[in-house]
């Protein structure tokens, strides 16, 4: 297994959700995984990043394109102004948001599904566990 192959991505992968997951979060360091799937010190933008780590999925075993599914998935659902409902999968999906002030991630949300136009009366998501903002 060569350094920053899927196996090691997902083995440190596991360990950051798993630190996550006993309420850690002062002690997580991602800064190994950073640099394992991004190859380099220096900062990437979002949009570089998200390229990075979906190009390393597309290119892995399918335990590796299950796992980052799973966890960068989910769902927009749309009310319509003649009542419809439609859903649409968004598949290792990233929000782009524009904060201009400090305020909470439940507040910046609330305000971007409210951001509707056309013939969209209410938007709203099932967040994936792992939410990719820019």
């Amino acid at each position: 297994q060569q350094p920053g192959g899927t196996t090691e991505v997902l083995r440190l992968m596991r360990d950051l959700f798993a630190e996550m997951d006993m309420g850690l979060a002062s002690a997580i360091d991602a800064g190994k995984l950073y640099r394992t799937i991004f190859q380099r010190p220096d900062e990437a933008d979002v949009s570089e990043q998200m390229h990075h780590l979906f190009q390393l999925a597309s290119k892995g075993p399918d335990t590796l394109k299950a796992v980052c599914r799973e966890l960068f998935s989910g769902d927009l659902y749309e009310q319509l102004k003649d009542d419809k409902v439609r859903q649409v999968p968004l598949d290792m999906f990233q929000l782009d948001l524009c904060v201009t002030e400090p305020t909470s991630l439940e507040q910046l949300l609330e305000e971007h599904t409210r951001d509707v136009q056309g013939s969209v009366v209410q938007r709203s998501y099932r967040l994936p566990p792992v939410l990719w903002l820019d």
